[in-house]
Parts: structure tokens; C-alpha cells; sequence
């Protein structure tokens, strides 16, 4: 199998995840707990190991150490950030670098 053909392959796994389930995988990968992952995005430590545990399946890894490898060797190098990950229309993924301005009347 060709490079084209596994970076194809391994696109049509990540494309299936959920916008939540990506959330989960980029926190896994920066070496967050579930416990941790739960309470920042505010669901039950139960609710983070069933998203692992589809995030897994889907993306067919099995341990945190192949996710992370998976994410940061796939979703960061070799796609496009529009297409990668889940962006903020108004400042092109960019969160926090919106400037609100002042008009005078």
C-alpha cells in the first residue's frame, strides 16, 4: 500500500469522528486524565472513557500513546486545518484573537 493510500485510509478514519470525539483526542494527547478531559469540558469521567473508547475503535489504536502519535502525526501534518479540526468561522480557528471595535456616534 502506498503512502496516498494509507494517508487516505487513516483521513477517512478521522473524518469519522465527532467534533466532541476530537475535542477528547486533542486533550488526550496533551497528556490530559479523564478526570481532567471531563472537567474541563464539563461531562462525567464515565462519559470521557466511553469517547475514548469509540475514539479507539474508530481511528483502530489502543492505547493514549498511539492516539497522541495518531493525532499529532496526522491531523497536524498532513491535512489542512480547515479540513482537521472543527474552526471558528469569524476568526479563522484562531480563538481568542477576535478584536471588538469601538465606534463613535
Amino acid at each position: 500500500m502506498s503512502y496516498r493510500e494509507v494517508l487516505e485510509v487513516t483521513l477517512g478514519r478521522m473524518e469519522s469522528l465527532t467534533a466532541r470525539e476530537i475535542e477528547v483526542s486533542r486533550l488526550i494527547a496533551r497528556g490530559l486524565s479523564n478526570k481532567q478531559i471531563g472537567e474541563q469540558l464539563k461531562i462525567s469521567e464515565q462519559t470521557v472513557k466511553n469517547h475514548t473508547h469509540t475514539i479507539y475503535r474508530k481511528l483502530t489504536v489502543s492505547n493514549r500513546v498511539e492516539l497522541t502519535i495518531h493525532v499529532y502525526g496526522n491531523y497536524e501534518k498532513n491535512l489542512t486545518a480547515a479540513s482537521a479540526w472543527p474552526r471558528h468561522a469569524k476568526n479563522g480557528g484562531r480563538a481568542g484573537t477576535g478584536s471588538a471595535r469601538r465606534h463613535s456616534v
